[in-house]
């Protein structure tokens, strides 16, 4: 029977806020009381005739040992598995995924990550595994919360800006303005928003539509945040 630790708690109430109650009454299972994770793999792998399977952090082979399928490959740094190296290592090739914020207070850690194809449930898993691994019982007295930035949070880094080049971005100064246009230009210093204004003719009565544009330097921004629209019906 496996250890449940604070952390692995921590890790089983996200699975059941993401997968229990936002699913709730919409996906029904009914699984006996003996049924274990390698019964429902074993179910899937038959129903589905996968070819591979990877497995991360294996700890004494509970789990993969009992994995039926040819093409199977188990990372953990320290036993179990049959690759001898960290989740890190292992995805040194896959750097996609980035780190947004991390914040640490008395009893809770909170780590967001962001990705440039974006971040999908099982990304946060895995580093929640990984870190887990890694500092053991060291977590304990902590809650270990890992997920991804929403639609809707803050851009902060640069590869975030990067990542919505051409969309649609209110930003506001630190000096109180607030500025809506489309992202058309990121560097590593500063990024450009283009937008278009109605102003008066330079000749005669009546207005024109201008395209104008304004370079932001990062160290100006005090929030940046997408602008999500909705096509109307």
């Amino acid at each position: 029977m496996e250890k449940i630790t604070k952390v692995s708690r921590i890790i089983k109430k996200l699975y059941y806020k993401i997968f229990i109650e936002n699913y709730n009454k919409k996906i029904s299972y009914n699984f006996p009381i003996d049924y274990f994770r390698w019964d429902l793999i074993k179910y899937l792998h038959e129903k589905y005739k996968f070819n591979s399977y990877l497995e991360i952090g294996c700890d004494k082979d509970q789990l993969f040992s009992r994995i039926n399928i040819k093409k199977k490959f188990g990372v953990d740094p320290f036993s179990g598995g049959n690759i001898r190296k960290t989740s890190d290592e292992f995805f040194e090739n896959n750097k996609h995924l980035f780190l947004v914020d991390l914040d640490v207070d008395s009893f809770k850690i909170d780590i967001k990550i962001d990705g440039d194809n974006g971040v999908k449930v099982s990304d946060c898993v895995l580093l929640s595994k990984f870190i887990k691994k890694h500092f053991d019982t060291e977590l304990d007295d902590f809650s270990l919360n890992v997920s991804s930035a929403g639609l809707l949070s803050p851009l902060i880094t640069y590869r975030q800006f990067l990542k919505n080049l051409k969309r649609k971005l209110n930003v506001t100064l630190k000096e109180g303005d607030d500025i809506k246009g489309n992202l058309i230009k990121v560097s590593e210093e500063d990024i450009t928003l283009e937008w278009t204004a109605r102003e008066p003719k330079p000749v005669g009565k009546g207005k024109v539509t201008v395209k104008k544009n304004k370079l932001i330097a990062f160290d100006e921004i005090k929030k940046a945040k997408l602008v999500v629209e909705f096509n109307k019906i």
